[in-house]
């Protein structure tokens, strides 16, 4: 949760626009861990545990798909409300963010998906506390992205004590040896 309060001081009790790039920056860097968690347990698939697939796919998925909504929406919101610069500037730092995260991120999360659930459970609880406090004057998404978000903690709290597929590790940290060469 770096960058809790890069834009918001303490914890807001309306919403602002000042609000709108916290969530946005928030948002996008939890989905990197998902994304490494995504790939994890496709690897596992042919691996140790195949039948990670089968539980983490839809509830990973469906959690990727709602944060990827909720970027798009808090975007727009920053398009539409801020200068032009702010507008294509803020959305590429959050790209670069991400091209250089994924690959620290698919290394933790090959080596130690429990940790990685652990950042996301916590993540989502906080996301969760933030979208009910800024109830007054949020945009209608924001009551349904606290909803997700908790629902989305509740996954993540039942994945703690997954255990490590080493194979799939060694996989993965083999690919992304041979990519960074």
């Amino acid at each position: 949760m770096a960058g809790h309060h890069l834009f918001i001081q303490g914890t807001p009790k309306a919403f602002s626009p000042q609000c709108a790039r916290h969530f946005a920056l928030i948002e996008s860097l939890t989905m990197g861990p998902l994304f490494g968690l995504l790939v994890v347990h496709y690897v596992s698939t042919f691996c140790q545990y195949p039948e990670r697939s089968a539980r983490g796919f839809p509830q990973i998925l469906q959690e990727l798909k709602g944060k990827a909504a909720g970027q798009d929406a808090w975007l727009a919101m920053l398009r539409s409300s801020s200068s032009g610069v702010e507008g294509v500037v803020y959305p590429a730092g959050a790209l670069a963010a991400q091209l250089f995260l994924l690959p620290l991120w698919l290394i933790l999360c090959s080596g130690t998906p429990q940790l990685a659930h652990a950042t996301l459970l916590h993540a989502n609880r906080i996301l969760q506390d933030k979208y009910a406090v800024i109830g007054q004057g949020a945009p209608p998404f924001a009551g349904e992205r606290a909803r997700e978000c908790a629902r989305d903690a509740e996954f993540h709290a039942s994945h703690l004590s997954e255990p490590t597929d080493y194979a799939a590790a060694m996989v993965i940290l083999l690919i992304l040896y041979c990519i960074l060469l």
